[in-house]
């Protein structure tokens, strides 16, 4: 994301504001002297291509307005007055997203525009890809991932479809920007070769510099210790020097030359870059706070642990102040859906207040009538009887057809609001999905791993989670008393009081003090002797890659290390309390088991071993567990996910299941 916003940022303030005021000063008498329809509209698309931003829905709506008025005159094709029509929901878009970091509003807009475009047999594909690259950074301020790389695969599509190179490299290097982004470093570095390929083709050199740099961070930071390899890729970027006018441009080659030089402790060659890098200062925070951080490093590595601590310092003011907007845009983002839901409760009670005010309206009438009726007993005197029968028939009849109605409308009001329950879990499970998967950046952690995480209902009491600090790796998976809503609010405190945990400096090969300090953490909860206490079974394993020692501990919970395929070590805990009043009590020791690339680590709630179903729905059992993870053992460990996902099919046989399941499986270099 930071790749794809620093290219657009660029391009926008570099070229588009430079020429910003010189075309509105042309295009305002322009727009007074357009003869027809066509000619106003295309002049009132251009203004809002080159007005500033605030101003952009003033025209856009003004544009719409034309276009309409103009349909009805029949002054316009309906084919350009429908991408026309794009393009103004299109700038809508950027109005809410740029102006107002409206996201959801702009998304909106976005695919509006989008519908239009793609409705049309031979639709403006350059406008169609540029709403789609503009819905990917939109889905991305969302935090909605997927989507993203939907529409950035869409914008390749297009675009090869079309063989536009030049808007090729840009795709490439946008996907490959926000692939670096969520750490898939591997597609990363696909997508920036794809790029730099065009790029070589069209001699672009700014941009060049830029995507070989990337490939360089790609090389420090997926983990593989490809220092000589990003070495080259600096080096590739200094290539283009020459075919620049600003040496600003080189920045980041002469960072990684420095971060590269920090790693390989070549602190010779450091001075020089560190002047280079002060002399070309972007100015930027994420930059400085870069720079900062790695500075800090280099005068740490050769003992000058002054300048070491002042560049700390000034590292960790640059980095708070880019995480305090990082945090305030994610309270954006909950508070939109907050309002959202606000706004449905009230149409809510307001369809209920409705509802009451027919009834008494109804109820009204009914006496009214039954008064009337009355009267009408004693002015018709001779035919009271036959009136009466009359009377009696049709009150039956009202009953029943009130009570109808009446019964309609609760199914109604029912199904309106199991929907509205069930929206609102589908989003608790896609909220919690997000949480767990933030949460565990398992990927670049492991030499492989899989995932199996399925919750008995929507949401789940399960969970998992793992953090990384130097040569160690800490993994955890828990199962929380109940499962549903109740089980999720739960499993939500944990991930926070485990954050707090490592927050507090707490040494990750300490599993007996993870215990204790998450005990703690939930006991603030506690304020009366009357609240049930909280359960939680644990697995908790710790990594030093270094010492090549695992440190196991857990709580009412299993875990299984299968050694070089063949041997299976089953690794058992004692159950104690993690939250209330009751004493903590705990009998069990820290399991220390030295691993080799082949062990394979399974850390499991009790759901599967105790989902029922083959003949006569019995439990699974742990036996049976250990003998299907005996009988996958020759593949990969990513590759048994599916025979795991195929077991439990095969033996739950469409039952429902009796408890969440989640399955971590890992296997370290």
């Amino acid at each position: 994301m930071i790749f794809i916003r620093r290219t657009l940022t660029f391009l926008f303030i570099t070229l588009f504001f430079a020429a910003q005021a010189q075309e509105m000063d042309s295009l305002i008498p322009a727009l007074a002297r357009a003869a027809n329809d066509s000619s106003k509209i295309l002049t009132l698309s251009a203004i809002e291509d080159a007005c500033e931003v605030k101003d952009i829905e003033s025209y856009a709506l003004q544009q719409m307005k034309l276009i309409e008025e103009s349909l009805l005159r029949k002054s316009i094709h309906s084919k350009f007055a429908h991408t026309e029509t794009a393009r103004s929901y299109n700038d809508l878009g950027v109005y809410e997203r740029s102006q107002k970091s409206n996201y959801l509003q702009a998304v909106e807009y976005y695919l509006k525009a989008a519908t239009i475009l793609e409705k049309e047999t031979d639709p403006d594909q350059d406008l169609l890809s540029s709403i789609y690259s503009n819905l990917a950074t939109a889905y991305i301020d969302l935090e909605r991932y997927d989507f993203a790389k939907t529409y950035f695969n869409k914008c390749i599509e297009l675009d090869i479809k079309k063989k536009n190179d030049d808007y090729l490299a840009q795709d490439y290097n946008n996907m490959a920007g926000f692939l670096f982004f969520i750490k898939d470093y591997k597609q990363a570095e696909y997508y920036f070769n794809k790029s730099i390929r065009y790029g070589v083709l069209k001699k672009d050199s700014s941009s060049l510099i830029g995507r070989f740099c990337n490939l360089g961070e790609v090389c420090v930071n997926d983990g593989s210790n490809r220092l000589e390899a990003a070495w080259k890729y600096a080096d590739s970027a200094f290539l283009y020097k020459k075919a620049l006018a600003k040496e600003d441009v080189l920045y980041n080659a002469y960072k990684l030359r420095f971060k590269i030089a920090v790693l390989q402790k070549q602190f010779n060659k450091v001075p020089p870059l560190i002047e280079k890098l002060t002399q070309l200062n972007p100015k930027a925070k994420l930059e400085t706070a870069d720079f900062k951080r790695w500075l800090y490093l280099y005068y740490k590595a050769i003992g000058d642990y002054k300048s070491s601590l002042e560049n700390y310092i000034q590292w960790k003011d640059s980095r708070d102040s880019v995480l305090s907007k990082d945090i305030k845009h994610k309270s954006e983002i909950r508070q939109l859906g907050f309002d959202s839901e606000k706004k449905q409760y009230e149409l809510k009670l307001d369809d209920e207040k409705k509802m009451l005010e027919e009834k008494n309206k109804r109820k009204w009438q009914m006496y009214l009538s039954a008064f009337i009726s009355l009267v009408a007993v004693f002015i018709a005197g001779f035919s009271w009887f036959f009136y009466k029968r009359w009377k009696l028939t049709k009150k039956q009849k009202d009953i029943i057809e009130d009570q109808q109605e009446e019964l309609t409308k609760q199914h109604q009001l029912l199904e309106a609001k199991s929907k509205a329950i069930n929206q609102s879990l589908n989003y608790s499970k896609e909220i919690q999905t997000t949480l767990l998967n933030y949460h565990a950046q398992i990927a670049g952690s492991f030499k492989d791993y899989f995932i199996i995480h399925k919750p008995k209902d929507v949401v789940s009491g399960d969970f998992y989670w793992t953090f990384s600090r130097g040569s160690q790796t800490v993994a955890v998976v828990g199962d929380c008393t109940g499962h549903g809503v109740p089980g999720a609010l739960i499993s939500v405190l944990a991930i926070e009081a485990l954050n707090n945990i490592i927050s507090s400096g707490v040494e990750l090969n300490d599993t007996e003090e993870f215990v204790k300090q998450l005990r703690m953490n939930f006991s603030k909860y506690y304020n009366a002797k009357t609240l049930i206490s909280i359960g939680i079974d644990l697995n908790i394993v710790c990594f030093d890659k270094e010492q090549r020692i695992a440190t196991c501990f857990g709580s009412g919970s299993t875990m299984l290390i299968l050694h070089k395929n063949k041997e299976m070590k089953k690794v058992k805990f004692d159950s104690f309390n993690i939250g209330g009043e009751l004493p903590l009590n705990i009998n069990s020791k820290p399991f220390v088991y030295s691993f080799s690339g082949l062990d394979k680590f399974y850390l499991f709630t009790d759901g599967i071993v105790d989902m029922k179903g083959g003949e006569g729905g019995k439990k699974y059992s742990m036996q049976r567990f250990q003998e299907l993870i005996l009988r996958n053992a020759p593949q990969q460990i990513s590759e048994e996910k599916e025979a795991f996902n195929q077991e439990i099919e095969r033996w739950i046989q469409g039952r429902d299941l009796v408890d969440d399941i989640t399955l971590l499986g890992l296997q370290l270099e």
